[in-house]
């Protein structure tokens, strides 16, 4: 079975752009000597002194799938354990791309206005009685780049079919969670606000 040569991946890729794909050298060092020797090898030989066996060593690096595989699917099983056994709606909410001059040079800041202004807008429009009158279970997670390797932050909401209600009592919203339409003009709102407040 044939590796794909990282080091041609990535010294290639950086010839034709001129920002780096990510943050720190450090990553890019550790991917482009993944099981290569640059990183060590292991040697294994049976008892019976048959043939000796290399064993390259792997960046174990996050950002790397194939080091990153088994650490992925670890994290996965933790977390369905943290989940209600109830249904789930996925939510995505974006930075308009208006505002990417800014969030280069200050990812942070707009890091948290994103999750702040995500969070606020699904609890503000599902605690209103017409949109269920509940308190959701929400898990958020931050994407900063595309399927195209651009920048494209938004955040992804898991939200639960469902929350408790003023007495804290479980109420199940249905099959749909909030209009789309009325999302996007709570969420554009509270992100114009928390920018300027910034």
């Amino acid at each position: 079975m044939d590796r794909i040569d990282n080091n041609y991946l990535f010294k290639n890729y950086s010839l034709h752009h001129y920002t780096s794909l990510f943050n720190s050298n450090s990553t890019h060092i550790a991917l482009t000597h993944c099981r290569t020797r640059a990183l060590g090898a292991s040697y294994y030989r049976c008892k019976f002194n048959h043939a000796e066996i290399e064993q390259l060593h792997s960046c174990r690096h996050r950002s790397y799938y194939v080091c990153a595989h088994k650490q992925r699917l670890d994290w996965i099983e933790k977390q369905k354990t943290r989940l209600l056994d109830v249904p789930y709606f996925h939510v995505i909410f974006t930075l308009p791309h208006e505002y990417l001059p800014l969030w280069r040079y200050n990812e942070a800041l707009f890091a948290g206005i994103l999750f702040k202004a995500s969070q606020e807008t699904l609890l503000q429009l599902l605690a209103q009685q017409h949109h269920g009158g509940v308190t959701p279970g929400i898990l958020i997670a931050l994407h900063t780049w595309g399927r195209q390797l651009t920048p494209h932050p938004h955040t992804h909401c898991l939200v639960a079919a469902g929350g408790l209600d003023s007495v804290n009592a479980w109420k199940a919203l249905g099959n749909y969670l909030v209009p789309s339409a009325v999302m996007r003009s709570v969420y554009r709102g509270k992100v114009q606000s928390f920018i300027k407040a910034a």
